[in-house]
């Protein structure tokens, strides 16, 4: 069901914001990669994320 969800969203992204590139996302994360520093790229992405969602939301209200 994860998996479902996880599409939908990367969907909803891609149709949005067409020029993004998510081959990394498919790619999974490297096993080096610690606790920390996955905590750390999390933090570095919030941003982006909430601009988004906020963009998304707006979207949604728009059409309402």
């Amino acid at each position: 069901m994860t998996k479902q969800y996880v599409g939908h969203v990367l969907g909803l992204v891609k149709s949005y914001w067409p020029t993004v590139n998510l081959t990394p996302l498919g790619e999974g994360m490297a096993t080096e990669c610690t606790d920390e520093k996955f905590t750390e790229y999390v933090e570095e992405v919030k941003q982006s994320i909430e601009k988004v969602v906020e963009s998304l939301e707006q979207g949604a209200d728009a059409e309402a």
